[in-house]
């Protein structure tokens, strides 16, 4: 994400601030741990949106004003850069579950999965919240949490040299429900409005930004 808030005087899609995070800060043994970072949360704009204002027109028409949402940023090229790629790759769905999380502990009813590159053009792709998603993320994560995490971490308060017996709380390697979560995970992405921008599109955009910060399709 781009550095500094966004002036919510501005029509349009406005990121409100550039970085955000949830965590958990109950002081014990069993949830002192987590904490979820996001890149920005993401308001369309509450004026009126010009006709020149694509992108609020297309996250107006499919969210609705005046709505917020959750903006998360991919650099996948930045993983490999001298790999040579025709185009940017398509969202993956992969991503599902991480969004749907966010989702639900911000408790926002979408969220756009932005892709950015530095030649090969930009797209975002819409998620909306589903709860019966996360209903089947929940119950791994909480079978996770409760019948492996949190007893493995207890017992190694307790016993910290035993580092064989540690080993009898390792998950499997396949939760019951990750052909489910896999399923859906395509299903969400594949039905999911998309909208590409240009090379060119992308870069007056990254230009724009150095004026006003925290307009899309710049990271």
């Amino acid at each position: 994400g781009s550095d500094g808030a966004a002036d919510d005087s501005d029509a349009g899609a406005t990121v409100a601030v550039t970085n955000g995070a949830a965590a958990a800060d109950d002081d014990d043994a069993v949830h002192n741990n987590d904490g979820a970072a996001f890149d920005a949360p993401l308001s369309v704009g509450l004026l009126s949106v010009t006709d020149s204002d694509a992108v609020a027109q297309w996250l107006k028409q499919h969210t609705g004003m005046p709505l917020e949402g959750i903006l998360e940023i991919k650099c996948p090229n930045k993983a490999n850069p001298t790999q040579d790629q025709p185009k940017l790759p398509a969202a993956n769905d992969y991503y599902m579950p991480q969004v749907q999380l966010l989702c639900e502990v911000l408790d926002r009813e979408w969220a756009v999965l932005y892709y950015w590159s530095q030649d090969l053009g930009s797209h975002m792709t819409l998620i909306h919240r589903d709860r019966e998603y996360f209903a089947l993320l929940w119950q791994a994560m909480a079978d996770f949490w409760w019948q492996h995490f949190v007893p493995a971490k207890l017992h190694l308060q307790l016993h910290p040299a035993d580092e064989t017996g540690i080993k009898r709380f390792e998950p499997p390697k396949q939760h019951p429900y990750k052909g489910e979560i896999q399923r859906r995970s395509r299903v969400m992405i594949e039905h999911a409005p998309k909208q590409w921008f240009t090379d060119a599109e992308t870069k007056r955009a990254r230009a724009a930004e150095a004026a006003t910060p925290a307009a899309l399709p710049a990271p």
